[in-house]
């Protein structure tokens, strides 16, 4: 598995990713990381902490892009990035799917494939609110 992660939109996002310990995770279990130059600058993050880890650092968002079947992202991608995703791409974030509707439409049309953080934190709470509601019964 390859799994890649783009710098998001620093004028609306400044959360990333993949931090270096994160990517650890990953590389330990035989997953191979790309993220772009200077992904992770703005929050101390610098391309030697990666690197160090065992990431590969890759020139530009497009490298990326192209050497990945998987990628991480806090926000949904920008239109033009979104458009250069191969077929099968699995796209997980939180995306806000809400007030990103042409942006989900495209993903449809694209065949890629997305899972929404935001739903699963919907549903990690309903279940510990069943749970408690049991606990009561």
């Amino acid at each position: 598995m390859k799994i890649g992660s783009i710098s998001e939109e620093l004028t609306s996002e400044k959360r990333i990713s993949l931090t270096p310990e994160l990517s650890k995770k990953y590389l330990d279990l035989d997953i191979e990381i790309f993220i772009n130059k200077n992904y992770g600058i703005h929050l101390g993050f610098y391309d030697n902490d990666y690197k160090e880890k065992g990431v590969q650092i890759l020139e530009d968002v497009n490298e990326v892009i192209n050497n990945s079947n998987s990628l991480l992202q806090v926000n949904l991608p920008h239109t033009n990035y979104i458009t250069k995703l191969k077929e099968n791409t699995s796209l997980i974030g939180i995306f806000n799917p809400y007030g990103n509707k042409e942006k989900i439409n495209l993903l449809l049309k694209k065949k890629l494939i997305f899972f929404l953080w935001t739903c699963c934190q919907e549903l990690q709470r309903l279940n510990q609110w069943m749970f408690c509601l049991h606990k009561l019964i």
